[in-house]
């Protein structure tokens, strides 16, 4: 066994379902989507404000593995909370066109900097991420450019 699936699923749900599960994401360009979700707020100082918050946590999160502690899954806040929602929305705003395709790319890398955090002294490499838009549609990003399925 190269690796333990167990671990690599960890990491997957505590960041990638934690962030991206049920959640709608957003281009932070999309000044109709923006507006509506974030009305009467600037654009560019909301997707900040997540970004930052986000990277805050995946770097704790990476500090954890280093230094070999426990890590809980990242927490992002929700919006949007409603009679219809109580628990709130979770939305997500990107520097990206929220594309399989970049949203691959943006996972791979999120990855990428996970495993290298935990698996720091080993030849451990990500190789591929493929993300399905449907059950018969994927987009794979191995790292140096995309390939659709």
């Amino acid at each position: 066994m190269v690796i333990d699936f167990g671990r690599i699923k960890k990491f997957m749900i505590d960041i990638l379902d934690a962030a991206f599960d049920h959640a709608f994401v957003v281009s932070r360009q999309d000044n109709v989507m923006m507006g509506m979700f974030f009305p009467g707020e600037n654009p560019t100082n909301v997707y900040s404000h997540h970004a930052s918050a986000f990277d805050d946590q995946i770097n704790a999160y990476c500090m954890a593995l280093r230094n070999g502690t426990d890590v809980s899954p990242i927490d992002l806040p929700r919006t949007l909370v409603s009679d219809q929602d109580p628990d709130g929305m979770k939305i997500v705003p990107v520097d990206y066109t929220p594309t399989a395709e970049n949203m691959a790319k943006h996972m791979f890398d999120l990855l990428h900097q996970i495993l290298s955090s935990y698996y720091r002294n080993e030849q451990i490499r990500l190789v591929n991420v493929r993300l399905y838009e449907t059950p018969n549609g994927a987009v794979d990003y191995p790292g140096t450019g995309f390939a659709g399925i």
